[in-house]
């Protein structure tokens, strides 16, 4: 009993121990502290350079920054889960789970067909298969791992 009361409530107040990421000596060393880096996940809404996207059913739509107009980039023949904006790459999900790439407004190409939990990280897609798989592909839909 004196032991683990010991190793729960005493040992965890020594920095010996554990030294939590912002109290680290070399916190800045250990993460890259930039905002535009980490993965991203889907999203029904999405800010881009100088765009807001957004999914309207089967629909990708978006609003410049510089007006307040509404139009319409393309159309699935599915419903559009959600959306993934890097740069100016733009992947759509469907209820399918297919991924396409929205290039130069109106023109999509089928990129990928696959399911499970998807990720924008830099350049790269990741896909998380039944916790279990993971897969990485490049924004054109070639396999890396």
């Amino acid at each position: 009993m004196l032991i683990s009361v010991l190793l729960v409530f005493v040992l965890p107040n020594f920095d010996f121990m554990y030294v939590s990421a912002n109290k680290h000596w070399l916190k800045e060393k250990i993460v890259v502290h930039d905002d535009n880096t980490g993965g991203k996940i889907i999203k029904k809404v999405e800010q881009g350079e100088n765009a807001e996207y957004f999914v309207y059913k089967d629909r990708l739509m978006y609003i410049e920054d510089t007006d307040d107009k509404v139009k319409e980039i393309c159309k699935l023949p599915n419903d559009i889960v959600g959306i993934l904006v890097k740069d100016k790459d733009i992947l759509l999900y469907d209820n399918n789970s297919n991924i396409y790439n929205a290039i130069s407004g109106r023109e999509r190409v089928k990129i990928l067909s696959t399911w499970g939990d998807i990720y924008l990280e830099d350049k790269n897609i990741y896909i998380l298969n039944n916790k279990v798989d993971y897969e990485k592909y490049d924004l054109n839909g070639k396999r890396i791992f």
